[in-house]
């Protein structure tokens, strides 16, 4: 009974029949202070792995630089509309928008404008700037590669929960984009421009039951990153070089061997 001590004695007991399982007993303990074997095996963690990665609900995509090779596309036209500017105004605007991926093409425009142009720009004129815009991309970014590795990864997580892309681009252009590419249907949520993507993924959790450390980002910018950490979702970057993101971010050059770990 609980609490309560029996005396044993010893010579009765080194004759029991419990002296063997006490044996095996002591030599079990003695195994536990071997040193743990290490797996180097991949699979032989697959399982778990397995169970973690059903944790997750949801996965948001970044779309040029993390679906799409397109972001040098888009590079190329902000450089080729300030050009006319003078070269040094060019060069400005193109390392702004390389430090600022992920902003819309509509706070760049007003940014360049007002910053390097000194002037600021009426709605009208904004508009024209951004049609503009849209005719030197479009096509160059439908004719762009698929990262390495992101359909099959695509597919499969598909399979597996919902998908959604958060990006810069104004939604009525990635909408077309992505019926294009023939890629829409796997997406359960496909959201752009005017909003930003902390207001996105705002949106994603007012109006799903999604619990945001269970969701994973998938960028290429800090405006990727902040949206995450925002809204206290996990982050990998899909970038190179790495150093566009902050030190010990999680990072992969692209998808041909990438799992997601929970």
């Amino acid at each position: 009974m609980p609490g309560v001590t029996k005396a044993i004695n010893a010579n009765a007991f080194a004759q029991s029949d419990t002296t063997i399982p006490l044996v095996r007993l002591w030599k079990d303990l003695k195994d536990l202070q071997k040193p743990l074997k290490v797996y180097t095996d991949p699979n032989a963690f697959r399982p778990f792995r397995q169970s973690l990665n059903n944790m997750l609900q949801a996965i948001v995509f970044d779309f040029d630089g993390v679906v799409l090779d397109s972001v040098d596309v888009k590079t190329k036209a902000f450089e080729a509309m300030y050009l006319p500017y003078g070269e040094t105004i060019a060069q400005e605007v193109v390392k702004h928008h390389l430090a600022h991926g992920g902003v819309s093409r509509f706070e760049k425009f007003k940014h360049y404008h007002g910053t390097f142009l000194g002037r600021e720009i009426n709605q009208e004129e904004l508009d024209a700037l951004c049609q503009e815009f849209n005719e030197k991309v479009f096509q160059k970014v439908l004719a762009a590669d698929f990262l390495p590795g992101v359909q099959e990864f695509i597919r499969h997580q598909y399979a597996q929960r919902p998908l959604y892309i958060c990006t810069g681009t104004p939604e009525s252009e990635i909408l077309q984009i992505t019926e294009a590419l023939g890629i829409q249907h796997f997406f359960k949520g496909i959201y752009g421009s005017p909003a930003t993507k902390i207001e996105i993924i705002q949106r994603l959790l007012d109006s799903r039951d999604y619990q945001p450390e269970h969701m994973l980002f998938l960028g290429d910018a800090m405006t990727d990153y902040e949206a995450a950490r925002h809204h206290g979702l996990q982050f990998t970057g899909v970038v190179l070089p790495f150093e566009s993101l902050p030190p010990g971010t999680h990072v992969i050059p692209d998808f041909s061997n990438y799992q997601p770990a929970a």
